[in-house]
């Protein structure tokens, strides 16, 4: 049943794709001719219009956005104007890095940020509540790029064996200065949903007569209260996932991080149209699969809902 709906879910969101598509195409086009940023100041135009032959840009618009759709029903998004590589290969070279990011990110927030929002929830009104909620609005407040050069310069500068930038798979010390750069935002919108919606339970009916019916608070607190107000908190972390997936551009390009949000930089500047198409479609692809995703977790915490958001 679960899958059924999984799948009919996926099958409604094929218009979505395919006015993200519309949209990449018509937007990467905007950005100029990658002939000017390919060849030398003073070719002639012979050879540019020779470039754009090659690279297949002096055919219709709309000759060209069926080709690309026609590649992308096959797994192939087109070579790289620069690299002269399968676009989808070089995007799924720079995944892992990225994935790598984002898994200890998330981690990071998902220790520190439910823990606080709850604590901050149960201490309603209390200095706790008051610290948390003035953290929480700073971490949000603070830019990325901003906490990404503090980190460089108190920590990266004094801690030796944390590297300032590069990359090292599987490598705890040169991922965690990146993570940590990422992870107090992530960390603020957790803590602050998490004690709304930890506070929102605890005033419901059922949660007064549990206590009035003598239920031991631990109890309370965790079979009638958490479990309840997990719901909203799992839609935002499916968003957080989903914009991580998308690639932490600023962190990436702090870092020198060799993941897809530092690549969909390069590509834009260099007009790489098949690049900048490969990741933002497959980013696409990556928000809706962990929305569907969520949408099970939905099920699962509270199997009253179904797919559709629907109490049985």
């Amino acid at each position: 049943m679960i899958l059924a709906g999984f799948a009919r879910r996926l099958l409604q969101l094929i218009p979505v794709f395919f006015v993200i598509s519309v949209v990449t195409f018509a937007i990467t086009r905007l950005t100029g001719d990658p002939s000017a940023l390919l060849l030398p100041l003073d070719a002639p135009q012979e050879a540019r219009d020779l470039l754009r032959a090659d690279l297949g840009l002096d055919e219709p618009i709309w000759v060209q956005y069926f080709r690309f759709m026609e590649g992308v029903f096959q797994g192939d998004f087109g070579t790289s104007f620069r690299y002269r590589q399968p676009a989808l290969e070089i995007v799924l070279e720079r995944l892992p890095a990225t994935l790598e990011l984002a898994v200890v990110s998330l981690g990071i927030a998902l220790i520190v940020g439910l823990p606080v929002g709850i604590i901050a929830a149960l201490r309603h009104g209390t200095w706790i509540d008051n610290a948390v909620q003035f953290v929480a609005f700073v971490g949000q407040a603070m830019p990325t790029f901003y906490t990404g050069l503090l980190g460089l310069v108190f920590i990266a500068v004094n801690v030796s064996w944390i590297p300032v930038g590069g990359y090292e798979p599987r490598s705890l010390r040169h991922v965690l200065l990146p993570a940590l750069t990422l992870a107090p935002f992530m960390i603020a919108i957790i803590a602050r949903f998490t004690r709304s919606s930890v506070l929102d339970v605890m005033g419901r009916d059922y949660v007064r007569t549990a206590r009035a019916k003598g239920v031991r608070e631990r109890r309370v607190t965790m079979l009638h209260i958490l479990r309840n107000a997990l719901i909203p908190v799992i839609t935002i972390i499916g968003l957080q996932v989903g914009a991580l997936l998308g690639g932490a551009v600023i962190t990436e390009v702090v870092f020198g991080w060799p993941g897809i949000g530092r690549l969909a930089v390069t590509s834009v500047l260099q007009r790489d149209f098949p690049v900048v198409q490969a990741i933002v479609m497959l980013t696409a692809v990556a928000f809706v699969v962990i929305n569907q995703i969520v949408d099970v977790l939905y099920t699962l915490v509270d199997p009253r809902i179904d797919l559709y958001g629907r109490e049985r």
